[in-house]
């Protein structure tokens, strides 16, 4: 579930600069939070458990993003 939501994020934020060659400027801060806002809605991880939830997902976005670039 919580792959699936990243990804689905991912890919909106990176289909249009794919196919229309626009730069798209992406906050991986602010994807790691809403893919953490879905993952854990209903308030039942741990403190630990959402910062490295939070972690996993800002790294997989800034990755993502260093990709793209290069």
């Amino acid at each position: 579930m919580k792959k699936l939501v990243f990804t689905a994020i991912a890919v909106i934020a990176f289909s249009g600069a794919a196919l229309a060659s626009t730069v798209v400027e992406v906050n991986c801060e602010q994807v790691a939070i809403a893919a953490l806002e879905v993952a854990d809605a209903d308030g039942h991880m741990t403190q630990q458990q959402s910062h490295d939830f939070y972690q996993g997902q800002l790294t997989a976005c800034q990755k993502s993003v260093s990709d793209a670039i290069n």
